[in-house]
């Protein structure tokens, strides 16, 4: 980085930008899956950042998004609610408002910034446990996104706009089909 002497006060705010930084979010899942209710452990996102650069995520968000009305956002998991987990530390996502579709968590505190460091990738998953009584068929897609980088040199931010949308999980019942029984002819 370079340092720079400044004399005089500043007239307004300006926030100094991170040059060239360039930010990938991967999604990782496997894609598109359907699981019952009661399923336990439900992988909801699963992706990797990295960068070229070193710097702070200072202001993220995460999004899920249920397609069906009746399951009111994160209302068909345990406890209204996923476990997000950004580079092995967890944070809750609670259920979205009444008769609302999408739960979404926004973190800007100094407490919940993460570091990205060149060649270290940062892992964010998803997961929750399905309500044995959960409502279907739901389709839930969540998308995790970055507005803001601090750079670790000078304490400077810059806002950027980055997502990554995830696999779609439905949640279904499963079906049985039953057949006539057939009655072998007896042995001699």
């Amino acid at each position: 980085g370079y340092a720079m002497t400044v004399l005089g006060a500043p007239t307004s705010q300006k926030n100094l930008s991170l040059n060239a930084v360039d930010i990938t979010i991967t999604k990782t899942s496997t894609g598109t899956v359907t699981v019952a209710p009661g399923a336990s452990s439900v992988e909801l996102y699963k992706a990797t950042i990295t960068s070229d650069a070193t710097f702070d995520v200072s202001n993220y968000t995460l999004t899920i998004l249920s397609t069906s009305g009746a399951a009111n956002g994160l209302s068909s998991f345990s406890d209204n609610k996923v476990t997000v987990y950004i580079n092995g530390v967890d944070y809750e996502v609670s259920n979205a408002t009444a008769a609302a579709t999408t739960s979404t968590r926004n973190w800007t505190a100094t407490a919940d910034r993460f570091r990205i460091e060149p060649g270290v990738p940062v892992s964010v998953r998803v997961v929750g446990n399905l309500k044995s009584n959960a409502l279907t068929p739901v389709d839930y897609t969540s998308t995790f996104s970055i507005a803001e980088v601090k750079n670790v040199s000078n304490g400077a931010t810059s806002s950027v706009t980055k997502s990554q949308q995830g696999d779609k999980v439905t949640v279904k019942s499963g079906t049985a089909r039953l057949k006539d029984a057939t009655v072998a002819p007896p042995s001699t």
